[in-house]
């Protein structure tokens, strides 16, 4: 009976999508993806060989087939037992989706955590260069009003001056205006 498949509980059955009558008395490798069906006859005969308790796999994820045809993600832990004098082996198999599927999106938000750290860090640098910028270009700009401010100050000086002597005339011909006498008029 080597290989082949005595008892199943139903929560076995769960994760292969089976009944127990349609395992009992199967070959083990059924439950296993194809590619590796032929690989596991000898795992399972180097076992049968030296049955010592252990978990399959190690860090790597195993996989059973899901009637459904599907890959299950799978932990197994073996064991070696003797019942009436003969050997057999215990499988202790455990659905592992919902842990990898957590694993995997950890993962992903772990990457994502990366990434947006990555774009703070690059935006922070961005409005250290423009602030600098602005403080720059607010430089400049008070130094360009402080240049008009004297420019206007200069201007209106050099335009008010004759201004003042041409309204001193101005207002020096109207008193001579109003007077009158051709003789005011010659002095002028």
């Amino acid at each position: 009976h080597e290989g082949v498949i005595v008892w199943v509980n139903r929560s076995l059955c769960g994760i292969f999508g089976y009944q127990p009558e349609e395992l009992s008395g199967k070959p083990l490798e059924k439950l296993l993806p194809k590619k590796l069906r032929e690989r596991h006859v000898e795992l399972r005969n180097g076992f049968q060989a030296s049955p010592v308790n252990r978990p399959m796999g190690g860090n790597q994820v195993l996989f059973g087939h899901h009637r459904d045809g599907r890959d299950v993600p799978i932990e197994i832990g073996l064991s070696g037992i003797v019942h009436e004098g003969k050997p057999f082996s215990v499988a202790f198999v455990s659905d592992v989706t919902e842990r990898l599927t957590q694993k995997n999106e950890l993962q992903q938000h772990r990457r994502n955590l990366k990434e947006l750290e990555i774009q703070h860090r690059n935006l922070e640098e961005l409005v250290r260069e423009r602030t600098e910028d602005l403080r720059l270009a607010l430089r400049s700009t008070q130094s360009n009003v402080q240049l008009l401010n004297d420019v206007l100050s200069t201007l209106s000086h050099e335009i008010r001056t004759p201004l003042n002597t041409i309204i001193g005339y101005a207002e020096l011909l109207d008193l001579l205006d109003a007077d009158g006498s051709r003789e005011s008029n010659q002095k002028l």
